[in-house]
């Protein structure tokens, strides 16, 4: 199921053990010293809005970039919130948010 998918990608991109927090750290660190690298990483990302466009789509025909877009944005502010200090995980508040837009 879609839903399951994308449920998958975000809990292993949403997660300080996964291995989406080197690029995530990448964005803020290295643009300057390594834009070589730094290039592999927006590759990657554009890569990524492009599949998770892909899935929504097949959810709902009117799905938009920006929903996918959105999807990213919402991985990227989990790991923000995870990384701070007085955090509290609210991860799956999130994505349950995200998906009622597509039921």
């Amino acid at each position: 199921m879609v839903f399951d998918k994308l449920k998958q990608i975000y809990h292993l991109h949403a997660s300080l053990e996964g291995l989406y927090r080197l690029p995530f750290k990448a964005i803020f660190e290295i643009e300057k010293r390594y834009p070589v690298a730094y290039k592999v990483v927006v590759d990657y990302r554009n890569w990524f809005i492009n599949e998770i466009y892909k899935l929504l789509l097949t959810l709902k025909s009117t799905a938009t970039i920006q929903d996918a877009y959105m999807f990213l944005f919402m991985i990227d502010g989990a790991m923000v919130q995870l990384l701070s200090t007085n955090s509290v995980d609210e991860r799956d508040r999130l994505l349950d948010y995200f998906f009622l837009s597509f039921a």
